[in-house]
């Protein structure tokens, strides 16, 4: 199948972390490091009901925050440039119009059809320089009491009031915890991100039209959220020569994971299909690597579930998580019947997100 986009960027080079990118470079870790405990499902991805379902990372404090003290109106803004997005005008009747108004101000947030699925510490991210991770929230859509398949990622950067190995340590404690304990360190993690100046990203997914389209949408501060490029995503417009080139050009990087695209050559959209990457001369190891930086590669060379989603909206628990995260939901049906399935010596995403965050906990330790 043809990956459809479309591009509107400038020629100009953007300068952030992958946040499509699905893995993180991997590590070589001392004996004193691997022997550090991660409990992926409490320090990594937390989709226990009873944090999930608290208020305090519910939308309407979340996506409240990151809108900023004029939130109504910038809900119905966001919401409007969502909706004029290719193939998206479906949005105005399955977010607008369950999302009602409640006056003249726009969108009540505390009526949103978004439920959390997951809360996801990225602090792996933190190998990129200057960079301390992510926080990401989940979010599904859920309609006349039925869940949708269409997600909503808020996706902030961790803030470098702390180095990269605190935030680390912070994340670690959870493993340690249980109950009422775990759920309040682990807000206090969120209350230390909301509280300081917002930076990062909102993606969608929508595959109520079959396609799963990807959208994203920059956090700048309170600055209204409008379509921006997708990270790493070419846009179809490229030439397979000129991509071909700037991969040839960049393959240390590619297979580092590490390659930046240039924003001229990004799409703003683009429709969760394995990607065709037609790249003369450029090694077959290098195209695959270069494949799993996009946010399509993301969606369709791993194992998925329900369709191209790593996180799905229609399920809860860890039974949401694909098998690309979580080897062992490979049993699941609906996970990634068109895709690969891990070999049984492939560790999982987690696992690759495990080490990065030893190696964290690990610096300057005995």
């Amino acid at each position: 199948m043809r990956l459809v986009t479309l591009v509107f960027g400038a020629p100009t080079w953007i300068l952030l972390a992958a946040p499509c990118a699905c893995t993180a470079a991997g590590t070589s870790l001392p004996s004193r490091c691997e022997a550090i405990e991660i409990d992926p499902m409490r320090e990594l991805v937390v989709t226990d009901a009873a944090i999930v379902g608290d208020a305090r990372v519910g939308f309407a404090r979340v996506m409240g925050t990151v809108l900023g003290a004029t939130r109504a109106q910038a809900a119905s803004a966001w919401v409007n440039a969502w909706t004029a997005m290719p193939g998206e005008a479906a949005i105005a009747t399955d977010v607008q119009a369950p999302w009602a108004d409640s006056g003249t101000s726009g969108p009540d947030l505390a009526r949103a059809p978004f439920e959390l699925i997951a809360i996801v510490n990225r602090v792996d991210f933190s190998t990129v320089p200057g960079r301390m991770g992510e926080l990401r929230f989940v979010y599904g859509l859920v309609t006349s009491g039925k869940r949708r398949p269409l997600t909503v990622n808020v996706e902030l950067r961790l803030p470098p009031n702390r180095s990269a190995q605190e935030w680390a340590q912070s994340w670690h404690a959870l493993g340690s915890l249980t109950g009422d304990a775990n759920r309040e360190a682990l807000m206090a993690i969120v209350d230390a991100v909301l509280q300081e100046t917002l930076t990062g990203q909102v993606r969608t997914q929508d595959a109520g039209n079959g396609l799963g389209i990807l959208l994203e949408f920059d956090v700048n501060g309170g600055d209204p959220l409008v379509p921006s490029p997708l990270f790493n995503q070419p846009a179809s417009t490229v030439s397979a020569p000129a991509l071909a080139a700037f991969v040839a050009a960049q393959q240390s990087e590619v297979l580092a994971g590490d390659e930046i695209v240039p924003v001229g050559m990004l799409a703003r959209y683009a429709a969760a299909l394995a990607p065709e990457m037609n790249l003369p001369g450029v090694p077959a190891n290098v195209v695959a690597a270069f494949v799993t930086t996009t946010c399509t590669g993301c969606h369709t060379s791993g194992e998925t579930i329900d369709g191209t989603f790593q996180i799905s909206p229609l399920r809860r628990g860890q039974a949401a998580l694909s098998p690309f995260l979580l080897r062992s939901n490979a049993a699941q049906p609906g996970a990634g019947a068109a895709s690969k399935v891990p070999s049984s010596d492939e560790a999982d995403e987690l696992s690759r997100r495990s080490e990065v965050m030893r190696a964290l906990l690990c610096e300057g330790g005995p």
